[in-house]
């Protein structure tokens, strides 16, 4: 996971936004757990970009 990019993970964090709401209607608690799981990988992603910049 090191050599991957940052905007990567930025970029499969909307994909699984995008993924979680055509989930909602048939398991809410999968919603939930897509959408958390989005939200880790867009944090990772912020984070390793700015660990990038800054050396």
């Amino acid at each position: 996971m090191n050599n991957t990019s940052p905007l990567k993970f930025i970029l499969v964090s909307l994909f699984l936004v995008i993924a979680s709401l055509k989930i909602k209607e048939k398991c809410y608690l999968c919603f939930i757990g897509v959408i958390v799981i989005g939200f880790l990988f867009f944090i990772f992603g912020i984070v390793k970009l700015i660990k990038q910049r800054n050396g």
